[in-house]
């Protein structure tokens, strides 16, 4: 990633978290820090969570909703709220 020559575009991510703030959300939060390329940085002033990106042009958003939808399927739940 500290090569000049490798082709990134390194940038904040605001993701528009479905779950609640609590343990839900920090769960969410935890995990997508094990996801190459990110790290989640905290809430915005909207309550959406911020991700450091190594490459903003990727579908990170993406990703994150695919993530998030799993999580609230392992969890058992119907909806984000905790």
């Amino acid at each position: 990633a500290l090569d000049p020559r490798l082709p990134i575009n390194p940038g904040l991510l605001r993701y528009p978290v479905g779950l609640t703030r609590g343990a839900a959300r920090n769960t969410f939060t935890m995990l997508t820090s094990l996801l190459p390329g990110t790290a989640p940085v905290g809430p915005d002033g909207d309550d959406r969570l911020v991700i450091h990106c190594l490459d903003t042009r990727q579908s990170v958003a993406d990703e994150l909703a695919a993530e998030e939808a799993l999580l609230l399927r392992v969890m058992g739940r119907i909806s984000g709220s905790d």
